[in-house]
């Protein structure tokens, strides 16, 4: 859970703590205020540019992630490729070139990355 930020981090962190508790049916005898609280973290790549894109030429699923706390300015153009990646319509120049950028494959040369 992102952006979790002073001065509301506790009453925050306590109400989600409790929310689940109450959703997903946990044992009620917990104290929400127990349960360990932080920050949250923000999902990003080595080179702080998101992922968008398909595991391989024949995945169906798309991916979007890493897109660190920019919601409202990458997150939301990288959303707008979505619809062109799973074929609801075709993508401009552009947004190819722009896709080489953010693909999901550019780390596929890595010796720890599997992408098979």
């Amino acid at each position: 859970f992102s952006a979790y930020k002073p001065p509301h981090c506790e009453e925050r962190c306590i109400n989600l703590s409790k929310w689940t508790l109450q959703k997903y049916g946990a044992d009620a005898d917990i104290d929400p205020s127990t349960i360990p609280q932080q920050y949250g973290v923000y999902s990003e790549t080595p080179d702080l540019v998101p992922l968008v894109g398909h595991m391989n030429s024949t995945s169906k699923v798309c991916y979007l992630l890493g897109c660190n706390a920019w919601g409202q300015t990458v997150l939301s153009y990288s959303g707008s490729l979505i619809p062109g990646l799973l074929g609801y319509r075709e993508l401009t120049e552009m947004q190819k070139d722009n896709l080489q950028l953010l693909s999901i494959r550019r780390f596929s040369c890595l010796p720890n990355v599997n992408v098979n």
